[in-house]
């Protein structure tokens, strides 16, 4: 299964609450300090990975189709919000793909 063009992935998010779950287990049964701070370490880089990515993602999107809807007709406030339900009114489609966002209604 192909993800979605707009979609964020969230194994780095998953995987860096288990690694620091795991790190956390190891502190707590006193296994090897060095070795549970490596992990949580290792969590906390995979989890702000994850918010880099992801912020990377929504500020280019936004610049992508635009700050704000301003159509009259959907009534929508977000370009993301026209292109999840495709308002024929303000998108722009090229053979079934989405391919931009106008504030002109009347094109």
């Amino acid at each position: 299964m192909k993800p979605a063009e707009n979609e964020i992935p969230l194994w780095p998010l998953i995987t860096g609450i288990g690694v620091i779950a795991f790190g956390t287990i190891l502190l707590e049964f006193r296994a090897n300090v060095l070795l549970s701070i490596v992990f949580i370490i290792l969590g906390t880089i995979l989890i702000l990975s994850w918010y880099i990515l992801y912020t990377k993602k929504k500020f280019e999107l936004s610049h992508k189709y635009g700050t704000d809807c301003i159509c009259q007709i959907c009534g929508h406030d977000k370009p993301l919000d026209c292109i999840k339900v495709k308002c024929k009114c303000c998108i722009v489609m090229k053979e079934n793909k989405v391919i931009g966002h106008s504030n002109n209604p009347l094109q």
